[in-house]
């Protein structure tokens, strides 16, 4: 996993290999004071997330594909853009950038095992009408 803090340059390099992917709102605070965007595609192994600090400005949808994100700084201003709509965040307290596989942000071995449903059940002579015994 690489891990990037207020390095705008470097962030930017990375974003621009996620140039057409989809950007998510993953999760906030109740008042927005931090924001925490995905972006990622069913075409790639790696997803990238960032967190946004002391957030003090928000305008955009929650969800949004074919995404071109650029971020700059100014003045202790951070700021994040889609180039190719009008989804932005300003912040005070700087960024996170985070570039990993799936597997490195969630653990799937901590979800609950599901057991098959009735029907998704494959036994040789029982109840199940694709049996080769009816």
């Amino acid at each position: 996993m690489k891990i990037i803090r207020n390095d705008v340059k470097q962030a930017n390099v990375i974003l621009e290999e996620f140039y057409g992917f989809n950007l998510h709102v993953q999760s906030y605070s109740s008042t927005f004071n931090v924001i925490k965007i995905m972006i990622e595609s069913s075409d790639c192994e790696y997803i990238v997330f960032i967190n946004f600090n002391n957030c003090k400005y928000f305008r955009g949808k929650f969800y949004r594909s074919e995404s071109e994100l650029r971020i700059s700084e100014n003045n202790g201003i951070t700021e994040i853009n889609d180039v190719k709509s009008d989804f932005q965040i300003k912040s005070e307290g700087g960024f996170i950038l985070k570039k990993g596989l799936y597997e490195e942000f969630f653990d799937d071995s901590q979800l609950p095992k599901i057991p098959p449903l009735p029907w998704e059940k494959r036994e040789k002579g029982g109840t199940n009408p694709d049996s080769a015994d009816l």
